[in-house]
């Protein structure tokens, strides 16, 4: 028997613990029609990992006996990974820079082709080099702090980071000109 879930939605590679009663090494436990291995401290919990394989959406969730015994299935939600930004390379760029100049990476993890960067809160065009790096090019904004995440999709999305754009000026070089 099964008497909670915890948590009751999880993404994949996810620990979820299960509560209730009856559970032992011969019982297995199936999100939708994968069998997965579950740990059992006692009769009354079982711990597992959700598969990586599975796709977001809404699965059943049961336990079955060696004898065939299923428990009451439950709903469970297998949510999207949600994208992680760790690092922005460079994290600062100055107002005046051109070309390649204006190339940063964003570092992190669970990109895919279908992650849109987000630069002050709009979606712009990148490039995905990795699961775990997106690359692109800063338009020409105002100096100052300006966001960046990722977004997988509307609702699943990475927290900020900041790109610093410096303004101030600086004098690389002073030469003699024709009238001093």
């Amino acid at each position: 028997t099964i008497l909670s879930i915890v948590p009751s939605q999880a993404e994949p590679g996810s620990q979820v613990i299960l509560y209730g009663s009856g559970f032992s090494d011969s019982v297995s436990v199936f999100i939708g029609n994968v069998e997965i291995s579950a740990n059992t401290d006692d009769s009354k919990q079982a711990e597992l990992t959700v598969p990586a394989q599975l796709k977001p959406g809404l699965y059943t969730l049961y336990m079955m006996r060696s004898d065939g015994v299923k428990s009451r299935p439950y709903s469970f939600t297998v949510q999207p990974l949600r994208p992680v930004l760790s690092e922005i390379s460079p994290d600062h760029i100055l107002s005046c820079a051109q070309g390649e100049e204006r190339e940063v990476v964003a570092y992190g993890q669970n990109f895919n082709d279908k992650s849109l960067l987000f630069f002050d809160g709009s979606g712009i065009r990148s490039q995905l080099i990795s699961s775990k790096a997106i690359s692109f090019s800063v338009p020409q904004v105002a100096g100052g702090l300006h966001p960046v995440m990722v977004k997988n999709s509307p609702e699943n999305s990475s927290l900020p980071l900041a790109l610093t754009i410096e303004t101030k000026p600086e004098i690389d070089l002073i030469t003699i000109g024709d009238d001093h």
